[in-house]
């Protein structure tokens, strides 16, 4: 029962939150499909069906057994040039008016423009990025209007972080670990398409690379509360051995 918290007088793990419809954990190796040292697939943990793919070898990320404190994770952009994507079809499971979304990651190198982690374009949707500048941050859109709100302080490379965003209609906000940027009000509404779930790099044209490792992604279909969001921090940070 190693790396639970209790919460309310309960064992805690993301599962136990209403809304989780995606949860990619690269330290549960059953879960992942090896090409040699390379991951074509990525077993969604949270019984939804959301599996994460890519069948192209020159873009799937690099297997690193000690990827993130001494822990797997999954590389993208490993070879220093190639773009690395995996992909989760669209399905009804990921259809959402609200949302909070968390990665375990750390960059390994500053590629100097905005790097896209993991989200939705079809060219409207939302992303979690490190922005040029370094910058935890991320895009949302209605369809038509987009918000580009970012954490103050950077992201070091070669530090691993949980990077978190919510949204829920007028309130739109981005975490660098317990660290909470300003909350954006401009927007009452998330535009949600059809459009694959991307990680490592933007849409399907693997624009904006992530150069950088992904040891946990999860993805809840509704805005979790402060207290549940700073629970799955905790948990995340306990697990993968930094602090938040």
């Amino acid at each position: 029962m190693a790396h639970l918290l209790t919460l309310l007088g309960t064992k805690f793990s993301p599962a136990t939150l209403p809304g989780l419809t995606m949860w990619l954990d690269a330290q549960d190796y059953s879960t992942l499909t090896f090409n040699s040292t390379t991951i074509s697939g990525w077993q969604d943990k949270s019984g939804k069906g959301n599996h994460a793919t890519q069948a192209t070898a020159i873009r799937q990320p690099k297997y690193q057994s000690g990827g993130i404190v001494g822990r797997p994770a999954l590389e993208f952009r490993h070879d220093g040039s190639n773009a690395s994507q995996l992909t989760i079809a669209d399905s009804a499971t990921l259809d959402y008016s609200a949302f909070t979304v968390f990665a375990v990651h750390q960059r390994v190198s500053d590629l100097g423009a905005f790097e896209a982690i993991g989200g939705k374009w079809t060219p409207n949707e939302h992303y979690m990025a490190v922005f040029t500048g370094d910058n935890a941050g991320g895009v949302i859109s209605d369809g038509t209007n987009t918000d580009y709100p970012a954490v103050a302080g950077t992201i070091a490379t070669g530090t691993p972080l949980v990077q978190a965003m919510r949204f829920s209609s007028g309130a739109y906000k981005i975490w660098n670990n317990s660290n909470g940027g300003s909350t954006y009000n401009t927007l009452t509404s998330v535009y949600n398409g059809t459009a694959p779930y991307y990680l490592g790099s933007l849409g399907g044209g693997f624009a904006n690379p992530y150069a950088g490792r992904i040891g946990e992604y999860l993805f809840f279909t509704r805005a979790l509360s402060d207290g549940e969001r700073q629970a799955v921090v905790s948990y995340l940070g306990g697990k993968w051995g930094f602090a938040v």
